[in-house]
């Protein structure tokens, strides 16, 4: 089976990012990877996102040096 890729992009949404992991989380597809580029955030973002990678091999933060906004990730 291919492995399916999940990006997901996230810019100063703490309040909303913790259930947005947590439901792809649940997804039961084998072969998932789940992205996760926080745009420089300066709310709690970037620790939920790497919290996350932490404890589920699925998951991988990333985040650029500086903010690049939504269209240069692209």
């Amino acid at each position: 089976m291919e492995k399916v890729t999940v990006i997901i992009l996230s810019y100063q949404r703490e309040d909303t990012l913790v259930h947005t992991l947590e439901s792809c989380a649940a997804v039961q597809v084998p072969e998932v990877e789940f992205l996760v580029s926080d745009d420089c955030s300066t709310d709690g973002s970037a620790a939920v996102a790497k919290a996350f990678a932490r404890r589920d091999r699925r998951f991988t933060f990333m985040q650029p040096p500086c903010r690049l906004g939504m269209a240069e990730h692209y």
